[in-house]
């Protein structure tokens, strides 16, 4: 307990603060830097693995894939059942009170968070370095750590979130450095510094508020029958038919749930399926929204634009729902039986 600084770095791979497009690596600057790691005959392995034009030297692309494999190769703290991705990742949501709390939350810092538990209870621990490892989250736990000051986090490449306990820690220092993967606080947060970092995930503390907003995204085919979808949610009556979508038509649905005076709502976003407006549709196609291809069943799947929408929306907002909605179903039955 009477520790008070403590480095767990794990290796650190070649130009882990930006490579040169013209850098190359030859063998011996190569066995230099990672000879204490592994032995020589498996460092020549790797090093021939990656040199593909066999010159002795590795250029910026052979270099970048050689990162990639020392990043796997090389043990760091990581979860043994997560595979190395950007996937998004809850934040674990738990308070620990006590050394009994902790013990009781293990399974959570080795599965999740990898950062060993018996660090939450070196309570007089005021810097704390863990850089280049696979971690996911810090979670709550640090909260143990009432002294520290510096936080080091640097290029841990897998992390996703840090725990709001962070935000109420006595930090001078948190270095977040080529955490590339951080949403819990963004980018946009984290590149404002320190104390807007803090801020935010001091707020995260005080408290939250159920958004029940959100974006409904009508894509498909001109013609499909998106604009009559749209009437239809939200009950307009007319007996004129709608006309041609020019570009996207944005109108509100407020939909009624259990309690008098609450509400969903969605922010209804109609896009025209003319062809001339597709490259144009790309630039509004949201993550955090919820999409509903429709497509005109007599046209066939294979003439209904599903392969262009699914795949656009899948490029641009890969984690999003969609609903793939088919129209016309009564006047296909009418031909049919005709």
């Amino acid at each position: 307990n009477k520790l008070t600084k403590l480095k767990l770095n794990g290796v650190p791979w070649w130009g882990a603060g930006g490579l040169n497009v013209n850098e190359v690596i030859k063998y011996d600057s190569f066995l230099k830097k990672f000879v204490i790691f592994l032995d020589s005959e498996e460092l020549a392995k790797i090093h021939h693995m990656y040199d593909t034009d066999l010159n002795g030297v590795l250029s910026y692309s052979e270099i970048n894939l050689m990162n990639a494999h020392i990043y796997r190769y090389i043990p760091r703290l990581r979860s043994s059942n997560t595979k190395i991705s950007n996937s998004d990742q809850s934040s674990i949501e738990s308070t620990h009170t006590n050394e009994s709390d902790i013990f009781k939350q293990d399974s959570f810092s080795t599965d999740l968070s990898c950062i060993p538990p018996t660090i939450f209870y070196l309570e007089n621990l005021i810097e704390l370095t863990i850089e280049y490892q696979g971690i996911k989250i810090v979670p709550d736990a640090i909260k143990n750590l009432k002294h520290l000051v510096i936080f080091s986090l640097n290029y841990c490449i897998e992390l996703e979130t840090l725990s709001a306990y962070v935000g109420l820690l006595p930090l001078r220092e948190l270095n977040l450095n080529g955490c590339v993967s951080l949403k819990t606080p963004p980018i946009e947060i984290t590149r404002r510094g320190h104390t807007q970092t803090m801020a935010f995930l001091k707020r995260l503390i005080s408290g939250s508020t159920l958004c029940k907003r959100t974006k409904l995204m009508l894509v498909g085919l001109g013609g499909a029958g998106k604009t009559s979808l749209v009437r239809a949610f939200r009950k307009y009556h007319s007996d004129k038919p709608p006309e041609i979508t020019d570009g996207i038509d944005i109108v509100k649905w407020k939909v009624p749930l259990n309690q008098p005076d609450d509400f969903l709502e969605f922010s209804v976003w109609d896009f025209a399926g003319q062809s001339v407006y597709y490259h144009a549709h790309q630039f509004f196609l949201a993550k955090k929204a919820v999409y509903i291809l429709v497509w005109n069943i007599r046209l066939g799947a294979e003439h209904g634009g599903l392969d262009f929408w699914l795949s656009s929306i899948c490029c641009h907002a890969p984690n999003a729902p969609i609903f793939v909605v088919g129209t016309h179903s009564d006047v296909h039955w009418f031909m049919r039986t005709a």
